[in-house]
């Protein structure tokens, strides 16, 4: 019988957690950026030019025919520039369409109707990318701006100038071309960007043009926080919490500083609310983007929780507790009690933001209550619900196999003592007809003989049972360590330090 394959350790039973960080709640007298109140950011991209093509037809789109409108709307998807003459009939990209995974029409800021577009490629960087942004000079009064990117995205930029390398690229605002440049023309190989994109009109841009530009620019690194809010129906009052504090979408590196709450074995840090802060921590993986909802309104509820005036205050925690004594939710008693270990003191504060982002029935008071943050709170409800059924599904999955893996052992373990039985008879026997045929005892030696043929069928019966079983457990180990390998991935994703998995 072959050696079975060794599982791998398991790590399936994560806490997702999000830490209010004790501090001061608002930033007074700051002005709150426009996309955070509004829900209109500015967009940034920098996007491979793919080719160029006419100027916006003089009809409106509306009144290009519809085959025209197809025909070019396929092009453009298709980043195409051989159909260049069917492009005429698409609009260009604007700060409300200007998706940054495909292709796009833009023509250069400020320029008139009949000046030539630019086919871009999909971003290779998006305002949500962005760090920081800096004038740089570029001549005799004259700025170019730099923007260095998140750490996170230092390798996507340098993979993006490489795989441009020597070909023009556009930076666009709101779906506008601002600057064309060439990627290390004059370099003989490609350089490392070490993080920074620099870019210029021709000649450079004016003073005051830079400085425009760069508050702009500066502004679109709230490009993924609006959408956040968005996704999370926030009312005026919610993005008003948030936009009186400074609020951001940490990469993993940025997070670890600006959320200082220490991750501990069998639980993963989110988000985090404190000192005039809110961070969420950003999570790449589309099946997951939903957790960023979540986080995103879960800490703008302490922040309103915190606003409460005393009285209100003492109304809600008392709905609050009733509602709580009425669920029956093994999986929320757990995170409550991993949030009192964390924050002691703070149970109706937790209590606060967790039932209103992830309990589905409230009482009519609560949901009234929480209507003065979120326009729809089932919405965030169901984010909440849509990862947490990735992991549910993971876990469940990784139950069953190991489930079929202990029935798999039990019945190896139950063939081995009857295999080496078998084996055992079979071996006495012949040694049995061998002594007999030495002896010259011929007719008792084959009277053993049929005997001795069924216990070599019996061990070849075992043997090919154990082979099959072995077969069966090989190939459920193997689902079993993917499924180990894919939860290692996803808590991966949405932690800001790797996973420590337990032992198996």
């Amino acid at each position: 019988m072959s050696r079975r394959r060794a599982k791998t350790s398991s790590v399936l039973a994560l806490a997702l957690v999000l830490v209010p960080v004790a501090g001061g709640v608002t930033r007074a007298g700051a002005a709150p950026a426009r996309g955070i109140l509004g829900g209109a950011p500015h967009t940034v991209r920098v996007r491979p030019v793919v080719g160029d093509v006419g100027p916006v037809p003089r009809r409106r789109p509306g009144r290009v025919g519809r085959a025209a409108r197809l025909t070019s709307s396929a092009a453009v998807a298709a980043c195409d520039p051989a159909r260049v003459n069917a492009m005429r009939a698409a609009p260009d990209a604007t700060a409300a369409a200007d998706p940054a995974g495909a292709c796009v029409l833009s023509a250069a800021q400020g320029a008139p109707p009949t000046r030539a577009r630019h086919l871009l490629g999909p971003a290779g960087l998006s305002g949500n990318d962005v760090a920081s942004v800096s004038m740089t000079a570029h001549g005799r009064k004259r700025y170019a701006l730099a923007l260095r990117v998140v750490g996170s995205r230092e390798q996507t930029l340098d993979a993006f100038v490489a795989a441009h390398f020597h070909q023009r690229a556009a930076v666009t605002l709101d779906g506008e071309t601002v600057a064309i440049v060439d990627l290390q023309p004059e370099a003989s190989q490609f350089a490392s960007t070490q993080g920074v994109f620099e870019f210029a009109s021709r000649g450079g841009f004016s003073e005051t043009t830079a400085h425009d530009l760069r508050n702009a620019f500066g502004e679109a690194r709230d490009e993924q926080l609006v959408g956040l809010l968005e996704s999370a129906t926030m009312t005026r009052a919610a993005r008003t919490i948030v936009a009186s504090v400074t609020a951001s979408v940490d990469d993993r590196s940025q997070f670890v500083n600006d959320c200082r709450v220490r991750e501990v074995p069998n639980s993963v840090v989110l988000g985090c609310f404190g000192h005039a802060t809110l961070r969420v921590l950003r999570v790449d993986r589309p099946d997951l983007a939903p957790v960023m909802v979540v986080s995103a309104a879960h800490e703008m509820l302490h922040g309103a929780y915190l606003q409460l005036g005393r009285r209100e205050r003492r109304r809600v925690d008392a709905e609050l507790e009733r509602a709580y004594s009425t669920i029956d939710d093994p999986e929320l008693s757990d995170l409550v009690a991993e949030y009192a270990k964390r924050e002691p003191g703070q149970r109706d504060n937790e209590l606060h933001s967790l039932l209103g982002t992830q309990v589905r029935n409230l009482s009519p008071q609560l949901e009234r209550y929480y209507r003065h943050y979120f326009r729809d709170r089932q919405s965030v409800v169901r984010a909440c619900e849509s990862y947490h059924q990735i992991f549910t599904a993971l876990e469940q999955r990784h139950d069953v196999l190991q489930a079929q893996l202990d029935a798999l052992d039990a019945q190896l373990g139950d063939l081995r003592p009857r295999y080496d039985d078998a084996k055992a008879r079979e071996a006495d026997l012949r040694g049995q007809i061998e002594a007999l045929r030495a002896q010259g005892r011929i007719a008792e030696s084959n009277d053993l003989v049929a005997a001795q043929n069924a216990a070599v069928d019996e061990v070849n019966t075992l043997v090919d049972q154990g082979v099959a079983l072995e077969d069966q457990y090989d190939a459920v180990v193997t689902e079993y360590n993917a499924v180990v390998a894919n939860a290692h991935e996803l808590y991966d994703a949405i932690s800001a330090t790797p996973p420590t998995a337990p032992a198996s």
